[in-house]
């Protein structure tokens, strides 16, 4: 499904391992998602240098290798999209190093699913809810355009097995998480896995649907 080298790849950049465990057990992650809603990532980066200013350092290291290995890539794409002429900034860099790094150590799980199709924009609702009753009978999506915390939802009812970034099979809980289609913010992606215990993703570009969710959702 993805090439295991580009996880291969991220355990090899340094993402620092041992902080993301700070977060999580100093409860910063859940600072971090209250903040993703209201678009303060800006906050969120200041806390962390106030808490360990290697940060800093760490997330302009984040930001340059994010730019020189993913930066418009399909990958990169599911966790966050913006015009192609932006650039990546330091937030950025850390939100998806976290991320990337969860995937490398199994805390989150991330699959995809064939559409018939690529989204439209928000404005094309009709269109949206077409290309998602192209998904497996098994999962039901729902485009509701543009609310207030996400553009629908993705449903599985019953346990799912799926196959996971790399190659391994494994069984989802039934669950219910938000749905992002298009251009999102990466503090949007973690609020969303914070709150909610996943995501699913339909990028500009992309004909598939990618769920990424906790694999202990407790």
């Amino acid at each position: 499904m993805f090439d295991k080298r580009i996880l291969q790849k991220a355990e090899t950049i340094n993402l620092m391992k041992h902080k993301v465990n700070y977060v999580s057990t100093q409860g910063i992650g859940v600072i971090m998602a209250e903040n993703a809603f209201i678009d303060s990532s800006v906050d969120v980066f200041n806390r962390l240098v106030i808490s360990d200013p290697e940060w800093a350092v760490s997330s302009v290291e984040f930001a340059t290798k994010l730019e020189d290995f993913y930066w418009g890539s399909s990958w990169q794409d599911i966790f966050f999209q913006k015009g192609r002429s932006e650039r990546p900034s330091v937030y950025d860099g850390l939100g998806y190093a976290l991320m990337h790094t969860q995937i490398c150590e199994g805390s989150l799980i991330v699959s995809q699913f064939q559409l018939n199709g690529e989204a439209k924009a928000n404005n094309k609702s009709e269109s949206n809810q077409r290309l998602l009753n192209t998904l497996p009978e098994y999962l039901t999506g729902v485009f509701l355009g543009d609310s207030a915390d996400a553009d629908g939802w993705v449903e599985w009812t019953t346990a799912v097995v799926v196959t996971n970034s790399e190659n391994i099979k494994i069984e989802l809980k039934p669950n219910r998480i938000p749905l992002e289609v298009g251009t999102t913010d990466v503090w949007t992606t973690w609020g969303h896995i914070a709150f909610h215990g996943g995501l699913a993703r339909i990028p500009y570009g992309a004909s598939k649907l990618t769920i990424i969710v906790k694999s202990d959702p407790s």
